[in-house]
């Protein structure tokens, strides 16, 4: 089990009654967090889908932002996360 899958499971026990989980991370910093975030919301959506759950991520851009999503076609890759809803 990853840390992903423990995060998951524990929102998963909490949600009881709600649609899903939003995630807010404003500014990643780097490529790693922006990896892990990307990780972590796709996996969410992997487990919610199963059990018709929603997970979102509040995105706000910005010029670095964008250089960051732009690295190995990280923003194409997110695509159909986002336009997925």
């Amino acid at each position: 089990m990853t840390p992903n899958d423990e995060v998951i499971n524990i929102y998963q026990a909490l949600i009881n009654g709600l649609h899903g989980v939003d995630y807010n991370w404003e500014y990643p910093r780097d490529q790693a967090e922006w990896d892990g975030l990307f990780a972590l919301l796709k996996a969410t959506k992997k487990q919610f889908d199963k059990k018709g759950l929603i997970a979102t991520m509040a995105y706000y851009p910005d010029s670095r932002q964008e250089k960051l999503l732009a690295v190995g076609g990280r923003a194409a890759a997110a695509r159909p996360l986002v336009d997925s809803t």
